[in-house]
């Protein structure tokens, strides 16, 4: 027997009989076990790969690169299959020369899948959609619609049967008419479907039960209610098995101690630096968010507020919600339809964010009368909210999932609150606060969950967060020493962190890409071979170290970091580039050669940087110095730096930057940055800060756009293809994706990162 243990990097392998365990790290975030073809295949969701184990030696054969989040692994019909959830594509890989032979596209958010029959049944989370792929060509052949979340689906006893967790249903589809013939109401959230002793069960992991539902009846006849939550089942000849997660009270309680760097704010419409989103997330709700788990999986859209996710109308131009009935603030106060118009006007007189609805270009030009009224229209007696958009935005759920979009009373004053917290719909209420040195959060009274996947429970019964001027390393020392549980490290040299066993520090990726910018409308940078070259010489495992080494940051070539919706690898910028798009060393040669072929040896160049970049800064002056030109650094405080590059008047030459994405999307790293309307000339606000703006690239963009307009889990190759157009005119030199690194306290379990969030500090169990 196969176990994945997503949080460690580990599968285990079982003795049946003598019950014996045996541990293999995979790294990264195993999620989906397949047996077939004489080996183990495991879905590794961080690494974007599928693992082959040999199952005699438990031992890593090789790893195959596959597509973005990788979620389940399934072997039949000579193939290896694998669900890429954030590509909506499916994998097809031979497992005699274990390569990525074929990419199917399903859209919606793959997540399950089974070989049955002459076919390969795809299950999509987010579409309600199960697709059926032809074992044999790999073309589509029908998309079946089924219930609402599919999240596991197998085939046998005649039918494909697929687990439906958000209205608690086990749909059959018979074969053949590719229908469904049957919709059997089982237990909540029913999470995982297997066929043993003619029958079908069922794990239900919102009452800890299993549900035997005789075929021939075609109803449930039976409930195993266990002591733990069933996750993965597994069938045997002689009988089940389950994995198990431990119920939520038997974690519950304790005081949780976090040390933390200052807030920028505990008002979410005012909030915008990662450690206070990751305390907002804690408190406050919207209509939407994001699945509340770490790994790739927690970048998936999910109902929250709202009872579904709706799909757009008008031409993508409206969204209609429908609140959940009975959910009230942390007051007392029943939440209304008319709670969020008011919250999103509030938003705009503190930090403006949502010029896309209907009024909002009015209301960030003038944000003290904002009125969006004819953009949000609201009913409390219905509690439905609909939403206009003046032009169709992919992205726009993606924002909406942002704590910008919170809901807070209608009566809340409008500038943001520093000392007293506003009313939230989360587990959590902040209790008291002293800016700068502790916040405390406790339980919200009024909280009763209302969707595990969006808004779970939490486990500490208070959160202590001290937010005082301590560095990082005596922040560590503290958790290191006992009396802290949680600190976030910036430096893998630190001598605090050498001394911490291995289980206490977690690396997980961010959503971030550090870059240098260069000005294509000044002097050398106007020409594109020069900055083809600065990219070739760029040695990155340097400047990795530069940044703290392996455990903090990686090589990358590319604007678009990895585990992100339309990332695919890509990297010209090396010597022996390959498919793979892996850096492997600079090619100063072809550099040199760029550069005299440019004529522009001997320019004067000033690099610029900030304080906290000082030795990346100094790092390319040295290097352009070797390419033959003439330069100067520049090293100012953070505040002068950042309002002078984005101001294209001064003529900023090159520069250093870290991009952290708003929202989990390649969109925020090609069109948000380098598209050619956002390029603000002379203004503070300008993010293109390379003065960036190419017909080709902003047509790449646009094809993407429309793909992901005309189906929101299409278009991700079409961003790939935006990025690679991107990086062939190399407006920008980016050279490392960002690692977060935690170190947490031997009395804390259960640790999770999410792609947004960070650390789920509410999940963490407490000793």
């Amino acid at each position: 027997m196969w176990v994945a243990n997503a949080l460690d990097g580990t599968v285990s392998r079982i003795d049946p009989r003598s019950l014996d365990v045996r541990t293999i790290d995979v790294g990264g975030g195993p999620v989906g076990l397949a047996f077939g073809a004489g080996s183990l295949w495991v879905a590794n969701s961080e690494a974007r790969e599928v693992t082959q184990i040999d199952p005699e030696s438990a031992k890593v054969v090789r790893s195959i690169p596959v597509g973005n989040g990788p979620r389940a692994v399934t072997v039949g019909l000579d193939a290896v299959w694998v669900a890429n959830s954030l590509d909506g594509t499916v994998s097809q890989i031979d497992p005699e020369r274990p390569k990525e032979s074929k990419i199917i596209s399903v859209g919606g958010n793959p997540v399950a899948l089974t070989v049955f029959g002459d076919a390969v049944w795809v299950a999509s989370e987010s579409s309600g959609v199960v697709t059926r792929i032809a074992g044999d060509s790999g073309d589509v052949i029908a998309p079946i619609t089924v219930g609402s979340g599919p999240t596991a689906v197998t085939g046998g006893e005649g039918a494909v049967w697929v687990a439906n967790k958000q209205d608690a249903t086990v749909s059959r589809i018979d074969p053949a008419t590719n229908s469904v013939t049957a919709a059997l109401s089982v237990g909540p959230r029913p999470v995982g479907v297997a066929i043993a002793g003619g029958n079908v069960w069922v794990a239900e992991s919102g009452r800890g039960t299993l549900s035997r539902i005789d075929v021939a009846a075609g109803r449930v006849e039976d409930t195993v209610r266990l002591t733990a939550s069933p996750a993965g089942l597994a069938p045997v000849s002689d009988g089940l098995w389950t994995t198990a997660l431990a119920p939520l009270d038997s974690h519950r309680g304790g005081t949780l101690r976090i040390e933390s760097p200052p807030l920028d704010s505990i008002d979410p419409s005012a909030a915008y630096a990662r450690e206070s989103w990751r305390v907002m997330s804690l408190v406050y709700d919207g209509l939407v968010g994001y699945r509340r788990v770490g790994g790739a999986a927690g970048a998936t859209l999910v109902a929250n507020l709202a009872t579904h996710v709706p799909a757009p109308t008008e031409g993508g131009r409206s969204y209609t919600f429908q609140l959940r009935p009975g959910i009230r603030y942390s007051n007392g106060d029943p939440v209304r339809a008319k709670d969020f118009r008011a919250s999103l006007e509030r938003t705009f007189k503190n930090l403006p964010f949502y010029e896309g609805i209907v009024g909002g270009r009015a209301c960030r030009q003038e944000p003290t009368g904002c009125d969006l009224s004819r953009g949000i229209e609201t009913s409390d007696e219905a509690r439905t909210v609909t939403i206009h958009l003046t032009a169709p935005d992919p992205d726009f759920l993606y924002k909406l999932a942002l704590p910008f979009a919170s809901f807070v009373p209608v009566e809340s004053p409008d500038t943001p609150q520093a000392k007293e917290p506003l009313p939230g719909t989360g587990p959590y209420r902040i209790e008291t606060t002293d800016v700068g040195e502790t916040l405390r959060l406790v339980r919200n009274p009024y909280f009763r969950m209302w969707a595990s996947d969006a808004r779970p429970d939490g486990y500490p019964d208070e959160i202590r967060i001290r937010t005082g001027g301590d560095t990082t390393n005596q922040q560590m020392a503290a958790v290191l020493d006992g009396e802290a549980d949680w600190a976030e490290v910036v430096a893998e040299g630190s001598p605090a962190l050498r001394e911490a066993r291995p289980a206490q520090v977690h690396s997980d990726p961010l959503l971030s890409t550090y870059y240098m910018f260069l000005n294509v409308r000044v002097r050398p940078f106007d020409d594109p071979r020069v900055r083809q070259a600065i990219n070739l010489a760029a040695d990155r495992a340097r400047l990795v170290e530069l940044i703290g080494g392996a455990l903090v940051a990686q090589a990358t070539c590319q604007m678009v970091p990895p585990n992100i919706f339309g990332y695919r690898p890509y990297c010209p910028y090396t010597v022996d580039p390959g498919p793979a798009g892996a850096w492997v060393a600079p090619d100063v040669a072809k550099a040199v050669e760029l550069v005299e072929a440019s004529g522009t040896k001997g320019t004067k160049v000033k690099v610029w940087t900030f304080s906290g970049q000082e030795p990346i800064g100094r790092y390319f002056a040295s290097l352009l110095r070797v390419l033959g030109y003439e330069v100067s650094l520049r090293v100012v405080s953070d505040e002068k730096y950042f309002s002078t590059v984005a101001d294209s008047s001064a003529k900023v030459q090159m520069g250093s930057i870290g991009w952290f994405a708003d929202f989990p999307a390649a969109s925020n790293f090609v069109d948000q940055l380098f598209s050619c309307k956002s390029f603000i000339p002379a203004s503070p606000a300008n993010f293109n800060y390379s003065g960036f703006c190419s017909r080709r690239v902003d047509a790449a963009i646009g094809a993407a756009k429309q793909a992901q307009l005309r189906d929101p889990g299409s278009g991700g190759e079409l961003w790939g293809a935006a990025d690679r157009t991107l990086m062939d005119a190399a407006p920008a030199v980016p050279f490392a994706n960002l690692r977060a690194v935690a170190v947490v306290s031997e009395r804390v379990g259960n640790y999770q990162n999410h792609p947004l969030w960070g650390t789920l500090i509410d999940q963490l169990w407490v000793r």
